[in-house]
């Protein structure tokens, strides 16, 4: 095992660009579930309410059932970073990972200092309108929320 772990640092070493993929597992350390073990979120909450499909077909279950869960989720922004975030974003900073590609959007490796991070779910920070592509603060939706369902853009997405 140790052998298999020298060959790893040697070919990230050797590498011209590095990119990392992670998922829940980084951070449950930090104290975030995960989605998928039992007893994880989809063990609560259908995971479908927050697809793109069911936006597009069900845009009011989505915003009345999608965001009561974002909003028990939004507690993650307190989360902090553990040492796997922070010895990623050293390596970043030492030019051995050239970018890190992550599905999770708790936001704890721009917190330990990464800088080019791909987020493929998004995040808890902004959200956008699907017609024009304004970006708002994630707040701002979950109030506007309250009021309006679905929400709708002043460009009328």
């Amino acid at each position: 095992m140790l052998s298999e772990a020298y060959r790893i640092a040697e070919q990230i070493l050797n590498s011209k660009k590095t990119c990392v993929l992670t998922g829940a597992g980084i951070s449950t350390e930090s104290g975030i579930p995960d989605f998928r073990s039992p007893g994880g979120i989809w063990s609560r909450f259908d995971p479908y309410i927050l697809s793109r499909q069911a936006l597009e077909a069900e845009p009011e279950r989505f915003f009345t059932e999608g965001l009561a869960l974002l909003k028990e989720i939004n507690g993650i922004k307190n989360k902090q970073p553990n040492k796997a975030h922070y010895l990623l974003a050293k390596l970043e900073q030492q030019g051995m990972v050239s970018c890190i590609i992550t599905q999770n959007i708790d936001g704890l490796h721009q917190k330990a200092g990464s800088s080019r991070v791909l987020e493929v779910h998004g995040n808890l920070n902004q959200a956008y309108c699907m017609q024009c592509r304004q970006q708002f603060d994630f707040n701002y939706l979950l109030d506007l929320s309250q009021t309006e369902v679905p929400p709708r853009c002043a460009c009328g997405g």
